[in-house]
């Protein structure tokens, strides 16, 4: 007669398939979880914290052991201590508090975060990522040098030629504590959230992009003006505007006016 732990064994087999796990190898030392495939290393500590994820050899996540920050971890007034980590599976941890529960599942080239909220008050989860990380692509391509605050759901980030993508997010932002990156992501009160990690997901023309980016010298600090700063003149035609009648409200008349896109924070 099959034993639990053989039938466990045997399903999860059959749901992953041998070839997946046989990719993926979680060991256990001292409460400390250590996943390796061909494509990343990854840590996951006793307090669920997932500390550390090296890809190429590079570490991409900022960790103190038994200290602050803590790589990736669950934030709700505080760094949540997570309790009960288990490995239910042959590629997945688990770990939860009566705050919050993470699900770590790990494939050969790719790491799926699911989180799930069941209080009444919001719940995150955050990466301070290393300084050794230099670049980050976000929406339509941007090219940036962290730390940058962006409201950016995917981003891949670079060490080097080493690179991650994250999809799922809410916000990156920063400086943190120096000169750190944080990305984050929100979990509403009584709701689930996932999140996809992908190593080496990056083309090479985005890696060539992304070293250029990294290396790029900073701006040259602007000279004084030379005669008026401000073309009064021009500032002074009214941009072109069009009537936006889908947007409504008391007191208010909407228009789309004519000019560059606005990037950046309302002054």
């Amino acid at each position: 007669m099959m034993t639990r732990m053989a039938k466990l064994c045997f399903l999860a087999a059959g749901l992953f398939g041998p070839t997946v796990l046989a990719q993926v190898s979680i060991k256990v030392d001292g409460g400390i979880w250590r996943v390796q495939t061909a494509a990343y290393e990854a840590v996951v500590d006793e307090d669920g914290c997932f500390t550390n994820l090296r890809i190429g050899g590079a570490e991409f996540f900022k960790s103190v052991p038994r200290g602050f920050p803590r790589g990736g971890y669950p934030y709700q007034d505080g760094i949540l201590k997570l309790t009960g980590v288990e490995q239910p599976e042959p590629n997945v941890i688990t770990a939860k508090s009566d705050k919050a529960s993470v699900r770590y599942e790990f494939g050969p080239d790719a790491i799926t975060w699911k989180f799930a909220n069941p209080t009444a008050k919001p719940l995150l989860f955050v990466v301070v990522f290393d300084l050794g990380v230099n670049a980050v692509m976000g929406e339509a391509g941007r090219f940036a040098k962290p730390p940058v605050t962006k409201a950016w759901p995917t981003t891949t980030w670079f060490r080097d030629k080493a690179n991650v993508r994250i999809s799922g997010g809410t916000r990156v932002w920063g400086p943190w504590s120096g000169n750190h990156q944080v990305w984050q992501v929100d979990i509403a009160p009584g709701q689930t959230g996932v999140v996809q990690l992908k190593a080496g997901a990056a083309t090479e023309m985005e890696i060539a992009k992304a070293v250029q980016t990294a290396t790029a010298p900073p701006p040259p600090p602007p000279s004084d003006p030379v005669g008026p700063m401000w073309d009064l003149k021009k500032l002074s035609n009214p941009p072109k505007t069009y009537p936006a009648d889908e947007f409504k409200g008391d007191g208010v008349r909407a228009v789309f006016y004519d000019g560059p896109p606005y990037e950046g924070r309302p002054t």
